[in-house]
């Protein structure tokens, strides 16, 4: 074995260690052990589960013992379980953790058996045990350092220190016991390490210093000083050394009054065998350059020498170096530090050994020299050695140490495993020169370590170690000894051997009886090897006796072998404690008992139910190898022969007893409890209880049946363990008679009973025939079929599920939908909601009470083209193919400088809605990245005789954004002169001159110019050529162009003009007026420079300026053409169809303002929503809006953009979503009623078209007061409520929600009986008495709620102080309204009307359609049916006497003609949000006084009180057509108004506009505190159609205003609609307003001023036939404010409540006569 020398080290040893420093010592057990628990025993009765600790001996009392082995029990025999004369004891002698597990003890006799079960868990000295750690007797705490690892039982150290050593103990605690166990950490040699040292000083001379250091290392460090490097004379120091508590070494250095001599570079080093370890620090004392005595420095060759000079004194300014004479440096190897130190590198012993002088100089000039001498030698360097690898014991050996180089004299030593080598007689060491021998005469073991050569000399120390192994045979320990144990006790085999290598051990055991022919033992559950060589036997059996033989050898010699016998004594045992054994009734049987054991052995039978007789029973007994066997005979077997029969067996080891139970067999009995469990079509599910089985396993079952008129039996097997069995291949709805026959081994029993059982029905197993599809619409196909074959039906035919899906490739087809049809007789159904040109596969199949059928063969259609689009605006809308997809895939290339091909892919098919029959290509020109052109125009005009000013135009074609202009003068040929170019830069796109000047007068010059982009400069401009001439004519530099600017916007335009002399400018206005800066028009401006400063700019400003500049020499003019652009007109918007989600949009702008439009705002929101916006790009007339609720009110309004501004706001128009809200279901097609459930199929549920969200679903007993919620929120299409009570009366209330709203219907259903029969109907239970008592409280609530409402209304009467109504109508040929007008509408609103009071229909004579103006209207749309009366509003004939009694029809008719149509009734709501009933329409009005506002309402309806001369028809008539022209001025005035207008509310008709009915103004004003109202009810900003409420007043809903028009001429292309002012009605324009084509007073309505108000207001005056509609609209509270603000309206008196109805009256009287001239030209037809 070869050693590597170690890395040699100056001055220090490194012996071997007992403990290396760097490695992670780990106390892992400790090293006494003591018993952690005492030997005590345990004595446990059935518990379910014990403890118990390793070593602890457990003995449980019980009968027979099992352990559960493997999941099964296996009995426990006699061996290490002693087994007591009571046989009912299991002891543990000695617990071990593989005890551990469930143990169950049985408990026999002739009556039955009993059995407890325990779990013994073991425990043990780690396992389960709490681990702390001590160190000195002290807690151990975690650090960086030391750590305990999971579990406890390890501590790790890292990086050993000093303070690491000690005593470490380690507890174990588990329970009320606990050990201990200790170790001692010691550490062997430790380098030397400085624990503190001195800091650099400088002192005068005289005070006293002492410097200290305090090193620590093992053995402890020799601390030595140095001065300047070198030897430290002791002469004015004093040294000391100690060792301190800790052990480490504290040495000073005292000077008692220091002088210059003492100044210097002091060095502390501590030493050790290991190493050293030094510090230095400058001592400087004041005072001039002292020389010490030269000093000798010893070095190593080859290392980094630094010579400190030996001069004291300080401060030094320089210190020089020489040697030889020589100064220093002289190579690259001396460098000299700036404290004077000088360093050489690798130092030479021929080239730098000898004598250095050093002269140090201080700032005074005082100056000192020192002298050192520099002796270089070699450390010593030993030849790697080592001893021979195959020494033994006994032989002689011998190493040498050679020192191969190093100057002399070398110290050599010898160590042995880090301490001094032993004095021992045959061990020597011969030490020469360089030379040291070890001889060794005699090799024992003692003589292995490691051996250490140790060379030094005054340079060094050098060591190397090797290793000495000497072998030694192995010798016995513990010698192996002949054994015997008793049968399943435990025995350790024990065989320890010594020797270098440590012996292995090896257990071999003989394969027969001699000791000849072994094999190796292997470690089994049963065999155990240690690793000490000992082996342990857990439990010894027959198998285990035999021949050892324990091998001990470690390679040297021959080893070491013993054979000892081990002998097993076997107790006589069972192997089987308990058999059971069988026979059959009058047959013999052989009970056979073997026992195992040493022998003899002895066996008795006993009995305790019978004798043993030597008649009927006889025994015979043989012996085995093993044993013997015992056998009793029985003959004739009988019942009272089964019962246990009781072998023991005994010998001198043990006894044992075996019980055998003989049963004897029959056949089985008859099966018990023959019931059918469940029955289907084909198959009914039968049950039984065992019978007695006859003491055998019954081997299997036979099932009987048989159809009801047949003899003969069909048989059905099932396993004797089942108890149920499932009888297939049954005819359905069929009666079957059942029974069973139980077989053993023995035979088949007797038949139960027999059990009828009736089948029940099955699914359809056809499906229905003559499918057929028609596609109707885009989205709807209407499914027809019939029902299939009575054969195929199974039953009764409940219903039909039609499917349905998108016809697609194989692999990627969707999930079929499925709609489900209930009812045998309804054959058809309508699929909504599909993709427009779609194809579909469609199935039906048909179901009943068990299920569905198969399907019918897939059907495969096509929906239709589908989509909304407009070819022209003046065209109604009919029904085309509109992609909803963009094509797809754009792509472009160029194919020539001037044409670009555009390709492009279809959209997919699903979103073609039809065959695509063409592409529109929209295409613009954007900056490509190109050159700009050249600039448009161009002058040179003459500025002086030596100047001349170029200005030119931007491109027409900039491609970009122009950085500079580049300007080109080149002067041209004339009277021989070279021609010469010059080029001049402007940057920027702002200015457009340039000047050029030192031009040549009379020289002909030549002017261009280009443009430059960041792309390059583009091509050049007209040239133009000018010279330079002392006359100057006026010139004007502008250049003559169109300016287009916005409405409001200022423009400046240019006249920059010269001449000498300096011309004059003048500036003309379109109409030739002169402007001068003293013109006086504000919006006209001429500027200093004499440009012309417009704005803000207003339409008429548009037209041609010119400007003129003159002089003597001539003139000079250029002219604008002004073009002022204004914001879009207002849109015109309709709504020409709607779907379920969708609402299509048309509009039309008919002025653009000058300016494109670039796009649309579109505004819409939900009724009772918010308000939502969308932009729509420029180019889109048409617009559908999708994501919209289904059965919704929608209001919107568009505004249009151009880049001047926004359009005023269209009208905002009223649109429906198709659907309403779910209509109620038949209870046949909803419910399905079974004894303890219901199931609702809810996909029967009509959905009123819009698809239905979820349901709620309610239900109780007839005899519960409360509701028991199923849930709120139920999805599904089917719902099943179980846990009924059969044969109760229930109550079901069902609530369906879809967008449009929700329905609700109460259903009454009665469960089935347990039998399943149904109640009748006369045990329908009585309700009416419930109803009776809920109707009485409403007979009695009604009243008293509508006594208080009258009266508050009453109360709210008398305190109104303002009446506000507006009207409304439309006018004839608006073609504002798209293709369905607003008359249609209207007349569809009076047939619902109509049709729900009577379904009567009133209508004019067909002779007079052409006549009527009406007629014209409707266009073709009249002819050919009954056009009603009136098509913008309807009206009811009231009866006789009370006004809420029914009306009689055959009383005399009154008719209203067309003129007196002037509004249209407001339809009734139906949402149920806030509606009346249809006879109650009222209008709202205010009353505001003194800044306070309250608010009232008057309601006018049938069921108000009549007027005294009984005209309840004329008042209500006008009640729920107009408003009433009732108006009450306010209190007082308010002069400070705040104007909050909404989007266009400025921009309203400064006049209100009276109806064209014959009303005067019918307007309320309230100009005093009304105008601080207005503030609040203003907008919220610009373009919200939203208006701030008072939380005091209910919410109302503003709509953009029409466009502002003149206040003479009426405006006729506007059409508004206006909600109702009243919030309790859901529906659209209620009210429209009506205005005054003759301005703001009517003829013969003369206008008065209330003196005692603020506001003055226009009269009412009597009401007139209407002479036109007009497009008129109705004003907002605020606004009519405002307009009555600016207009100073007169106010209206304030009227009482008997005054009011007295006016009502004259107004109603007029109105008759007018009515009565023209009732004549119509009649009515019924």
């Amino acid at each position: 074995m070869h050693e590597q020398p170690m890395h040699e080290q100056p001055m220090h040893e490194q012996p071997m260690l007992e403990q290396p420093m760097h490695e992670q010592p780990m106390l892992e057990q400790p090293m006494h052990e003591q018993p952690m628990h005492e030997q005590h025993m345990h004595m446990l009765r059935y518990v379910p589960g014990s403890h118990v600790s390793r070593k602890q001996v457990c003995v449980f009392v019980c009968g027979r013992w099992y352990r559960e082995m493997g999941g099964s029990l296996a009995e426990m025999r006699p061996g290490s379980v002693l087994a007591r004369p009571l046989q009912s004891v299991l002891q543990f002698p000695r617990v071990q953790p593989e005890d551990a597990g469930r143990y169950v003890c049985v408990a026999t006799n002739l009556l039955g058996e009993d059995r407890r079960e325990l779990t013994l868990s073991g425990g043990s000295a780690g396992g389960g045990a709490h681990v702390t750690w001590l160190k000195d007797g002290r807690p151990l705490l975690d650090g960086p350092r030391v750590s305990v690892l999971p579990g406890g039982h390890t501590l790790l150290v890292r990086s050993v220190h000093k303070s690491d050593r000690g005593m470490y103990q380690c507890m174990a605690r588990s329970g009320d016991e606990s050990a201990q166990g200790s170790a001692e950490l010691t550490l062997g040699a430790v380098a030397p390490e400085l624990q503190s040292t001195f800091i650099e000083q400088t002192l005068q001379p005289g005070p006293p210093v002492s410097l200290r250091c305090t090193a620590s290392g093992n053995p402890p460090p020799r601390v030595t000083w140095l001065l300047d490097g070198g030897d430290l004379r002791p002469r004015g120091y004093v040294l000391g050394s100690y060792l301190d508590a800790s052990g480490d070494v504290v040495s000073h250095l005292n000077i008692s009054s220091v002088r210059v001599q003492h100044g210097g570079l002091y060095t502390c080093v501590a030493r050790n065998m290991l190493g050293s370890s030094q510090h230095s620090a400058t001592l400087n004392i004041y005072g001039p350059p002292s020389p010490r005595p030269p000093q000798n420095l010893t070095v190593v060759d080859g290392t980094d020498v630094f010579l400190r000079c030996p001069v004291a004194g300080f401060p030094i300014a320089s210190v020089t170096w020489q040697r030889g004479g020589e100064i220093l440096p002289t190579n690259l190897r001396h460098h000299i530090f700036q404290n004077g130190t000088l360093q050489v590198r690798k130092v030479e012993g021929a080239k730098d050994r000898g004598e250095y002088t050093c002269a140090v100089r201080n700032q005074q000039g005082q100056q000192a020299t020192g002298r050192l001498h520099l002796e270089i030698m070699k450390p010593p360097q030993i030849a790697p050695f080592q001893f021979p690898s195959n020494l033994q014991e006994g032989n002689r050996a011998q190493v040498s140490c050679s020192i191969i180089s190093g100057d002399l004299p070398i110290s050599i030593s010898w160590r042995k495993d880090g301490g001094p080598l032993p004095r021992e007689a045959d061990v020597h060491e011969q030490l020469h020169e360089f030379v040291s021998n070890l001889l060794f005469s005699d090799l024992a073991e003692r003589h292995s370590g490691l051996y250490t050569c140790i060379a030094s000399n005054a340079a060094a120390v050098s060591n190397y170690t090797t290793k000495l192994v000497v072998r030694v045979a192995p010798t016995w320990l513990i010698e192996p000894q002949d054994l015997s144990v008793l049968f399943h006790h435990s025995v350790s085999l024990h065989c320890q051997a010594n020797g270098f290598p440590s012996p292995s051990i090896t257990w071999m055991k003989a394969k027969g009886n001699q000791p000849t022919d072994f094999v190796p033992l292997e470690t089994n559950p049963q065999i155990i090897l240690s690793s000490n060589g000992s082996v342990m036997i857990r439990a010894a059996d027959p198998t285990h006796e035999g021949h050892y033989t324990c091998q001990a050898s470690n390679g040297i010699g021959s080893g070491l072998s013993k054979v000892i016998f081990l002998r097993v004594n076997v107790p006589a045992h069972f192997t089987s404690r308990i058999v059971n054994q069988s026979g059959v009734a009058g047959e013999d049987v052989m009970l056979s008992c073997e026992a195992k054991g040493d022998l003899p052995v002895h066996v008795t039978w006993s009995t305790s139910h019978r004798s043993l007789t030597p008649s009927q029973s006889q025994v015979t007994e043989e012996q085995t190898s093993s044993g013997l066997i015992a056998k009793l005979h029985l003959d004739s077997l009988s019942r009272r022969d089964a019962g246990p029969y009781h072998c023991s067996a005994m010998n001198e080891y043990g006894q044992d007893e075996m019980m055998i139970y003989l049963t004897v067999k029959e056949p089985p009995e008859a099966p018990e409890r023959v019931e059918v469990i469940e029955t289907g079509s084909r198959w009914v599910s039968v049950a039984w209880r065992a019978p007695y089985s006859g003491h055998a396993p019954i081997n299997y079952y036979v099932v009987q049946f048989r159809e009801e008129g047949s003899s003969v039996w069909n048989n059905v097997t099932v396993g004797g363990a089942a108890r149920t069995a499932r009888i297939g291949a049954l005819k359905p709805a069929s009666s079957y008679t059942l029974r069973l026959l139980a077989v053993n081994e023995v035979g088949a029993g007797a038949p139960s009973e027999g059990t009828d059982v009736l089948t029940l029905q099955e699914a359809p197993s056809g499906p229905p025939i003559d499918i057929t599809v028609e596609a109707t619409t885009p989205e709807v196909l209407i499914v027809r079929w019939k029902p299939p074959l009575l054969s195929y039906s199974n039953g009764d035919i409940l219903g039909y599920q039609v499917g349905y899906r998108e016809d697609s490739p194989i692999g990627q087809q969707q999930q079929q939908q499925v709609r489900t049809v209930r009812g045998r007789h309804r054959l058809e159904v309508t699929l909504t909601g599909l993709h427009h040109y779609t194809r579909y596969e469609i199935t039906v199949r048909a179901f009943n009470q068990v299920g569905a059928g198969p399907a019918s063969p897939p059907q495969i259609v096509t929906t239709l083209e589908g989509g909304l689009i407009n070819l022209h605006v003046s065209e109604p809308w009919h029904s085309f193919i509109v992609p909803d997809m963009p094509p797809q895939d754009l792509r472009c290339s160029a194919l020539s400088p001037q044409s670009i091909r555009v390709r492009w892919n279809p959209p997919a098919q699903e979103h073609r809605n039809g065959n695509i029959e063409g592409y529109k290509v929209f295409y613009k020109n954007v900056n490509t990245h190109k050159v700009p052109g050249p600039p448009e125009q161009i002058k040179a005009l003459v500025m002086t005789s030596d100047s001349i000013m170029v200005a030119w135009t931007r491109p027409l074609d900039p491609n970009g954004n122009i950085i500079k202009y580049n300007v080109y003068i080149q002067t041209l040929p004339q009277h021989g002169n070279k021609q010469d170019l010059h080029k001049e830069t402007v940057f920027g796109d702002r200015e457009l001159i340039y000047e050029a000047r030192r031009l040549k007068e009379f020289q002909r010059y030549e002017f261009w110019v280009t443009a430059s982009t960041l792309v390059g400069e583009g091509p050049t401009s007209n040239k133009v050529p000018q010279s330079p001439i002392s006359r100057v004519p006026a010139r004007i530099a502008s250049f003559s162009q169109q300016v287009i600017a916005g409405a409001g916007k200022n423009v400046v335009l240019a006249c920059h003009a010269v001449g000498l002399p300096a011309p004059n400018r003048q500036w003309r206005s379109p109409s030739g007026t002169i402007l001068t800066t003293t013109s006086g028009n504000r919006s006209h401006r001429v500027l200093a420079d004499g440009s012309l400063a417009m704005g803000p700019l207003k339409p008429d400003d548009a037209g041609n300026y010119s400007c003129l500049a003159e002089n003597v020499f001539g003139k000079d003019e250029v002219s604008y053409g002004l073009i002022v652009q204004v914001p879009p007109s207002q849109p015109v918007l309709t709504i020409p169809a709607t779907t379920m989600r969708t609402i299509s949009l048309q509009w039309k702008v008919v002025d653009n303002g000058g300016s494109p439009i670039t796009g649309y705002t579109l505004n819409y929101k939900r009724e009772f929503g918010e308000w939502q916006e969308l932009s729509i790009d420029p180019d889109r007339k048409t617009y559908t809006l999708d994501g919209v609720k289904c059965g919704s009110v929608y209001q919107l309004y568009i505004t249009a953009i151009n880049g001047v501004g926004n359009s005023k706001s269209s009208s905002v128009v009223t649109a429906n979503t198709k659907g309403s809200a779910p209509r109620i279901p038949l209870q046949d097609d909803l419910l399905v009623v079974n004894s303890t459930s219901v199931t609702l199929f809810l996909d029967a549920w009509p959905s009123g078209g819009c698809p239905l969200q979820y349901f709620v679903v309610e239900y109780r007993a007839r005899t519960q007061s409360s509701w028991t919620l199923v849930s709120n929120n139920i999805q599904q299409e089917e719902l099943i409520i179980p846990d009924l009570t059969p044969a109760t009366w229930y109550a079901l209330k069902v609530t369906a929600h879809n967008d449009a709203g929700s329905s609700m219907q109460e259903f009454v259903f009665a469960t089935k009986t347990r039998g399943g029969d149904t109640l009748l109907s006369e045990m329908v239970p009585d309700t009416s008495e419930q109803q009776g008592s809920f109707y009485t409280h409403l007979n009695v609530i009604i009243p008293i709620v509508s006594g208080i409402i009258c009266t508050i209304a009453a109360s709210i009467c008398v305190c109104i102080i303002v009446h506000r109504r507006h009207y409304a109508g439309y006018k004839p040929g608006d073609s504002g309204y798209g293709a369905k007008s607003l008359a249609e509408l209207e007349n569809q609103r009076n047939n619902d009307q109509q049709g729900s009071q009577g379904g009567q229909l009133y209508s004019p004579s067909p002779a007079r359609k052409g006549d009527s103006s009406l007629s014209v209207q409707k266009g073709s749309d009249t002819s050919g049916q009954d056009y009603e009366i009136c098509p913008y509003a309807t009206f009811s004939l009231p009866g006789t006497g009370n006004a809420n009694q029914t009306m009689d029809y055959s009383m005399q008719f009154q008719t209203f003609s067309q003129q007196e149509c002037y509004a249209g009734q407001p339809r009734p709501s139906t949402s149920g949000y806030g509606s009346k009933s249809n006879k109650d329409y009222y209008s709202r009005v205010r009353a505001k006084s003194n800044g306070s506002r309250n608010s009232a309402e008057i309601k006018i309806s049938r069921c108000s009180k009549s007027p005294p001369d009984g005209l309840s028809l004329e008042i209500s008539c006008i009640s729920s057509q107009q408003t009433l022209p009732v108006s009450v001025a306010a209190a007082n005035s308010s002069h400070h108004r705040r104007n909050k207008s909404p989007p266009n509310q400025n921009h309203r008709e400064s006049h209100s506009s009276s109806s064209g009915i014959g009303f005067g103004h019918s307007r309320s004003c309230s100009v005093g505190a009304e105008r601080e109202r207005s503030d609040s009810d203003s907008s919220t900003g610009v373009g919200s159609p939203r208006r701030r409420e008072s939380k005091s007043h209910p919410t109302q809903y503003r709509l953009p205003p029409a466009n502002h028009r003149s206040n003479k001429t009426p405006h006729h292309g506007d059409s508004v609609f206006e909600l109702d002012s009243s919030t309790e009605s859901t529906e659209a324009s209620p009210e429209v307003s009506h205005r005054n084509r003759r301005g703001m007073v009517r003829r013969g309505t003369p206008s008065r001023q209330n003196p005692n108000s603020g506001a003055v207001c226009q009269e009412v005056v009597p009401l007139q036939p209407p002479s036109g509609f007009s497009d008129g609209q109705e004003l907002s509270e605020a606004e009519c404010d405002r307009e009555a603000g600016r207009e100073n309206i007169p106010a209206l008196p304030l009227f009482r409540h008997e005054e009011l109805e007295q006016e009502l009256s004259t107004l109603v009287k007029r109105y008759r006569q007018e009515r009565d001239r023209e009732k004549q030209d119509y009649t009515i037809h019924v």
